[in-house]
């Protein structure tokens, strides 16, 4: 596994909120498309915010966020620090350093990228961050790629040596 340290500059998102289990966070997207659709808003990159460990707690109770980056062109809708499960909401990724690696293929491939990157973690002496984002971006089109081609960058904030 190729891991990356690189700088990413603030993000700033619109997004909806999805409470529950990570994999059901396509009905949180499928409602964002619409809200962009309906507001004339240039859709932007393309990512999954997660906000809770799923290995601590209940499924039911994760929070995440199928969000687009935003522009500085684009106004920011209202934010909000507790959105509700499906609220539309705008917030900001502060600039941080991440560990970033690519996952190719299908989106069940996921849960193992990220925790073989949680070992990358380990077994390197680097430290997760308490305060940065986790986040998956989707380099392409889930409607017009073949499951096999999906290209997934997974980010985890880390602590700067």
């Amino acid at each position: 596994m190729d891991v990356e340290l690189v700088k990413m500059p603030p993000l700033r998102l619109f997004a909806i909120r999805h409470i529950g289990p990570y994999p059901q966070i396509g009905k949180a997207f499928t409602k964002l498309f619409q809200a962009v659709e309906g507001r004339n808003i240039k859709q932007g990159d393309v990512l999954g915010v997660y906000h809770d460990n799923p290995l601590e707690g209940d499924p039911a109770a994760l929070r995440s966020d199928a969000a687009l980056v935003l522009g500085d062109d684009v106004a920011m809708p209202q934010t909000n620090p507790n959105p509700l499960d499906g609220e539309l909401h705008g917030y900001l990724i502060d600039e941080d350093l991440y560990a970033r690696v690519l996952h190719v293929g299908s989106y069940e491939g996921l849960p193992q990228a990220w925790m073989n990157l949680g070992h990358w973690f380990a077994t390197n002496n680097r430290t997760m961050s308490d305060t940065g984002a986790c986040f998956e971006r989707y380099l392409n089109d889930i409607c017009e790629t073949p499951e096999a081609e999906l290209r997934t960058e997974i980010y985890i904030s880390i602590v700067p040596e």
